[in-house]
Parts: structure tokens; C-alpha cells; sequence
């Protein structure tokens, strides 16, 4: 009786199995950033902190309606780019009542 040849299908390395997302690229230390990029880069936290400031005070410092106006998905959002572009301006309001604690971590 003839026996029929069996093959072992193998899969890619770790097909199956459930994948992790892919965490962002670590640039290697030292790395030179070109010119054209650090330009970039400052120009957009320049109009993204504009922006922001300028949407605050025509919403009263109110959050809520800042992440609403600038279609931000949560206020954390907002706070979270606040502490990031504007950190003095995020902490004087905070001193002076514009920003009132609330239910959030810092």
C-alpha cells in the first residue's frame, strides 16, 4: 500500500498568536536631528500651543468646551497638551482659579 508523503506546514514565527502593538521606534541616543525636522517640529508645537491658548480664552479656560471646540476626544486631552506646550500658562491658571482641581491626577 502506497503511504501518502505528509508535510508539516509551518507558520511564520509567531503566527497564531495574539500581537502586541508595536511600540514606537527608540531613537538611538545621539542621534542628529536634521535641521529641516527641528524646524518642523517647532514650528508645529508653536501653532498647536497658539491655538490652544487662543481657543482657552474664548471658552473662559472652560476644558470641556476646549477639547470640545478643538475636537479633542476627552478633557484629559487638553490638560495633558496644556502641561505639554504651555506649562506656565497651565500652572498660573491653576494657581489664579482658571483651572479648578478636580477628579484628575497630575
Amino acid at each position: 500500500m502506497l503511504e501518502m508523503a505528509t508535510t508539516k506546514k509551518t507558520l511564520p514565527r509567531g503566527a497564531g498568536k495574539p500581537q502586541k502593538p508595536h511600540a514606537k521606534p527608540v531613537e538611538p541616543e545621539g542621534r542628529k536631528v536634521s535641521l529641516f525636522t527641528r524646524v518642523g517640529n517647532e514650528a508645529k508645537a508653536t501653532a498647536q500651543r497658539k491655538l490652544l491658548l487662543d481657543t482657552l480664552k474664548q471658552n473662559g479656560w472652560n476644558l470641556t468646551a476646549t477639547a470640545e471646540a478643538l475636537e479633542m476626544a476627552a478633557l484629559a486631552n487638553v490638560i495633558r497638551a496644556l502641561q505639554e506646550l504651555a506649562p506656565d500658562e497651565y500652572e498660573a491658571a491653576r494657581r489664579d482659579g482658571r483651572i479648578s482641581p478636580g477628579n484628575r491626577r497630575d
